[in-house]
């Protein structure tokens, strides 16, 4: 697993430096005060967010130790979350305005079918609450694209790295044959959206994005003991991508609603 925790790490300083870009971003507007570039939205450029969805994995998650390999079929799930951001609206140009983020969310896909390749051609029967879930930190950076729909709509693309916590808990076999384990993995997306502003300090969106998460890795046992050992070809780890479509909904306060 060292390739998945090096990512990792890269994702996790990544993240660290974007949340001191923003705090050193934050003194330096209580020091000098707010810019003078007025703003497409609301003249305070920080602002909250809260989002709901729905998950869509787009393929199955074939977790294998290079000979056997356990195809996990998820079902549609949700995720929640909140973020807080900035708009650097000092650096707006040509009706374009970059910002940046820190979000959190949690997400849960249920299990809906297995199939064990040693087990021959038939599928396996999801045994109990079989669940993939995980609860991400991400860094992004959307650029929007103000007004560019009409007057208070406006359309943005965006891209995120981070680090995922991820709980397995897969049993695919009567006699307590399962993946449970937790894991740390990076975890990136790219996203685009449409914002709806209902006044000077309250916006609408919604988007839609593609989130992988990178070489998501469990232990195999038998109850809660490990079966297997090593991590080359044939041992006791099984790990692949977890990749799926994100549509959110959300809502996004200026801190100007709270003066």
């Amino acid at each position: 697993m060292p390739k998945t925790f090096e990512i990792a790490k890269l994702a996790s300083i990544a993240f660290v430096a974007s949340l001191t870009a923003i705090s050193v971003s934050v003194a330096a507007d209580l020091a000098n005060g707010e810019p003078e570039t007025e703003a497409p939205v609301s003249a305070n450029p920080y602002y909250f967010s809260i989002f709901a969805g729905g998950v869509f994995p787009t393929d199955d998650v074939n977790y294998t130790n290079g000979i056997t390999v356990v195809n996990t079929e998820l079902e549609t799930g949700y995720t929640v979350g909140a973020a807080i951001g900035r708009r650097l609206i000092e650096h707006s140009k040509d009706g374009f305005t970059p910002r940046l983020e820190l979000a959190f969310r949690y997400a849960d896909n249920d299990v809906d079918a297995l199939n064990f390749s040693g087990n021959g051609p038939a599928s396996e029967v999801v045994i109990g609450d079989s669940q993939v879930s995980y609860a991400a930190f991400t860094a992004n950076a959307f650029i929007d694209a103000d007004d560019a729909f009409g007057a208070g709509i406006t359309p943005y693309l965006g891209v995120g790295i981070g680090v995922a916590l991820v709980n397995q808990n897969i049993v695919y076999n009567a006699a307590g044959l399962n993946l449970n384990d937790d894991d740390t993995v990076f975890i990136w997306n790219v996203t685009a959206g449409v914002n709806f502003e209902l006044n000077e300090n309250v916006s609408l969106f919604t988007d839609v994005g593609y989130h992988q998460l990178v070489d998501t890795s469990s232990l195999r046992r038998i109850g809660g003991a490990p079966v297997g050992g090593g991590t080359g070809p044939g041992g006791g780890i099984f790990e692949d991508d977890n990749n799926s479509i994100v549509g959110r909904v959300g809502l996004s306060v200026s801190f100007d609603a709270f003066n």
